[in-house]
C-alpha cells in the first residue's frame, strides 16, 4: 500500500484527493492548520477505509518552516515510511490589499511560495536518498503570466513552478517524479467570492481525480482548469476532442485556440522535423518508420505509438539543448509562414479586449511554448508525446 503525506489536507482539493487515495487502499498522513476540520476529515475517511489502513494527522501552521522537518519525521514514523507527498496548502490573497502593503505582499509570497518550496526541498531530498518517491505540488495557471488582477499570487505560484522544473530535472535520474499541478477555476471555499458559472468551473472531486492519476503516472505537469479537467483525468489524449478546429470557445472572457489546423494552415510536426533533419534525411526517416505509419493509417496502431516511433527516429540521440535551439529557430522563423491570417486576427481581437487566451494543442512543447510566449498567450495546455532520449 502507498504511504502518502498531504500538506494542506483541509483544502477541498486535498480532501478529495485523500478520499480517492483511501479508496485505493493507501495509508495517509494529513497535515492542516485547523484541528477541528482535520478531525472531521479523519472521521469521514475512516468510514471509507479498511481496518488495516492508517489515517494519521498533525495540526500545523506550514508558514512555520522550522517545523517542516519534524512533520516529515512524524509522518514517516506513523506510516512506516513515505512513498508520496502532495503539497496543497495556500491562500488566495486580495491583490488590492497586497499592493498597498509590502508586509502583506511578502507574507502571501511566503505562504504560497517559500513555504511550498521548503516542503518540496525536504521531500525531494528524502526521496532522493531512498531512490524512489512521488511529489505532487499544486501551483496555478496564475503563475504562467503576470496579470494586474493577481500578480502577487501569480508571482508566488510562478516561483513554485520554476523551482519544480529544476528539481524535477535533478531528481528524475534518482527514481523520483515531480508533478506540477496547475488548476484553473475550481469551485472551493477559497473561490467563494467568485461568480461560478459556465463550463470553466470544475468540482474539487474532478480535479482530484486528475491529480491522483497524474501523480500515479509520474506526469511532469498537468493543467486542470474546469473546461479540461475531466479530459486530463480520464485520458489526456482526448484533450482535443471537444476543441476540433477551426473555432474559438468563449466563456467568462476565456478564449481557447487550437493550434494545428486552426491557427496554422497545416500540422506543424513534419515542418519542424524537416527543420531538425533537413528534407533529405527526413524522407529517409519516414521510409524507416513506414511500418508504424502504415499501421496508423490502417487503424491497427494508435497515433501515439506511430508518433513516438517517428520522434525516436528523428530526434533520438540529440541533446535537449540542441533540440531547444532548433525549436526556438522554428518558432521564430518557420511558424509565422504557416499561420492563418483570419484566426490570427481573432486572436489579436481577444487579446486587445483583455481576454485570457489559452493555447490548446497536441503539438510538441519544444516549439509551442516559445511561440506561445511570443504571441502573448496567457496559458497553454496540451498532451504531447515526450521527446525520446
Amino acid at each position: 500500500m502507498k504511504r502518502i503525506v498531504i500538506f494542506g489536507a483541509t483544502s477541498a482539493i486535498a480532501t478529495a484527493c485523500a478520499k480517492r487515495w483511501i479508496s485505493q487502499g493507501a495509508h495517509v498522513f494529513l497535515v492542516g492548520r485547523d484541528p477541528g476540520k482535520l478531525a472531521g476529515i479523519v472521521a469521514d475517511l475512516k468510514v471509507r477505509a479498511n481496518p488495516d489502513q492508517r489515517i494519521e494527522v498533525s495540526a500545523a501552521d506550514l508558514n512555520d518552516i522550522d517545523r517542516h522537518e519534524a512533520l516529515f519525521e512524524q509522518a514517516a514514523s506513523a506510516l512506516g515510511g513515505i512513498d508520496a507527498v502532495l503539497i496543497a496548502h495556500g491562500t488566495l490573497p486580495n491583490q488590492s490589499e497586497c499592493q498597498a502593503s509590502a508586509a502583506l505582499t511578502l507574507a502571501e509570497i511566503h505562504t504560497n511560495g517559500l513555504s511550498v518550496v521548503a516542503l518540496a526541498t525536504l521531500a525531494g531530498n528524502r526521496f532522493e536518498a531512498q531512490g524512489t518517491g512521488s511529489i505532487g505540488v499544486i501551483s496555478s495557471v496564475a503563475g504562467d503570466r503576470g496579470r494586474q488582477s493577481n500578480y502577487v499570487y501569480g508571482a508566488a505560484k510562478g516561483m513554485v513552478s520554476i523551482f519544480l522544473q529544476g528539481m524535477r530535472n535533478r531528481l528524475s535520474r534518482h527514481g523520483v517524479t515531480v508533478t506540477t499541478i496547475k488548476p484553473g477555476f475550481v469551485d472551493t471555499p477559497m473561490t467563494a467570492g467568485f461568480e461560478k458559472k459556465g463550463i470553466l468551473w470544475a468540482q474539487p472531486e474532478t480535479v482530484a481525480k486528475g491529480i491522483v492519476n497524474a501523480m500515479a503516472k509520474g506526469r511532469d505537469e498537468v493543467y486542470l482548469p474546469g473546461f479540461l479537467a475531466h479530459h486530463h483525468a480520464d485520458n489526456p489524449a482526448h484533450t482535443r476532442i471537444c476543441l476540433q478546429a477551426p473555432f474559438v470557445v468563449m466563456a467568462m472572457h476565456v478564449a481557447l485556440f487550437d493550434f494545428d489546423g486552426t491557427l496554422t494552415r497545416r500540422d506543424t510536426l513534419l515542418p519542424f522535423l524537416s527543420r531538425v533533419r533537413g528534407p533529405v534525411r527526413l524522407a529517409l526517416d519516414l521510409c524507416l518508420v513506414s511500418p508504424w505509419l502504415a499501421g496508423y493509417a490502417s487503424r491497427i496502431m494508435s497515433n501515439t505509438l506511430a508518433k513516438e516511433a517517428l520522434l525516436r527516429q528523428c530526434l533520438g540521440g540529440m541533446t535537449m539543448a540542441d533540440l531547444q535551439l532548433v525549436a526556438e529557430t522554428f518558432a521564430r522563423v518557420d511558424i509565422p509562414g504557416l499561420l492563418r491570417s483570419d484566426t490570427m486576427d481573432k486572436l489579436r481581437q481577444h487579446q486587445d479586449k483583455g481576454d485570457c487566451c489559452v493555447l490548446v494543442s497536441a503539438s510538441l512543447s519544444l516549439y509551442l511554448e516559445p511561440w506561445g510566449a511570443r504571441r502573448r498567450f496567457q496559458s497553454h495546455t496540451q498532451h504531447s508525446v515526450g521527446v525520446p532520449s
